[in-house]
């Protein structure tokens, strides 16, 4: 199956509860003009994938900390990137996938952070995109949800509570609805140096 748990045993981690009081800093990152960092990072491919309030996305270096490079959203980004393999009509590569405030999704190429697609799943102005998408099978799956509506309802007559929540599966390739012939591979994501 494909838990998205983000857990790690002691093997795979590499860490111990005794090993904790002795981790030093090795280098930090500061995300410009947010008061918040909410998007939990993921390591895959020898980077490190980060996204901030800012709706911007970065691709790290985990020794240095440096940017290999940066991708601005049209609005804030909660997600966890997720990052996947993908194959479809003799081509493959690697994707980042995550959704943002505004009820977007985008698959860049976790290589260069240029765009793949981006999609909206949803019109409604209260929609919004806070959790981490799932790729399977050659779809990213992504739960859409409704964001501060209740606060709105408070004023100017809004009608409250007209969103529902809703899942999307889109082509992990084309960022289409469904598929299109996207094939998944097994292997562990590898980005070239």
């Amino acid at each position: 199956g494909l838990p998205s748990t983000r857990f790690q045993d002691r093997k795979a981690g590499g860490l111990t509860a005794v090993d904790l009081p002795r981790l030093k800093l090795k280098w930090a990152f500061g995300y410009a003009g947010v008061g918040a960092a909410r998007a939990q990072p993921t390591y895959a491919a020898g980077r490190l994938f980060i996204a901030s309030e800012n709706g911007e996305v970065h691709a790290l270096d985990p020794e240095s900390g440096r940017a290999s490079w940066t991708f601005k959203a049209e609005a804030g980004v909660r997600t966890a990137p997720f990052v996947a393999n993908w194959r479809a009509a003799g081509k493959s590569g690697i994707g980042v996938y995550f959704g943002d405030g505004r009820a977007n999704v985008y698959g860049l190429d976790a290589s260069t952070g240029a765009l793949l697609w981006k999609r909206k799943v949803d019109e409604h102005a209260s929609a919004s995109i806070t959790g981490s998408p799932v790729v399977h099978d050659g779809r990213v799956f992504v739960g859409v949800q409704g964001l501060s509506e209740e606060g709105r309802g408070a004023t100017n007559n809004y009608p409250c509570c007209t969103f529902r929540g809703s899942m999307v599966a889109l082509d992990a390739v084309s960022g289409g609805i469904g598929s299109s012939g996207t094939r998944p591979s097994s292997n562990v994501p590898r980005l070239t140096q």
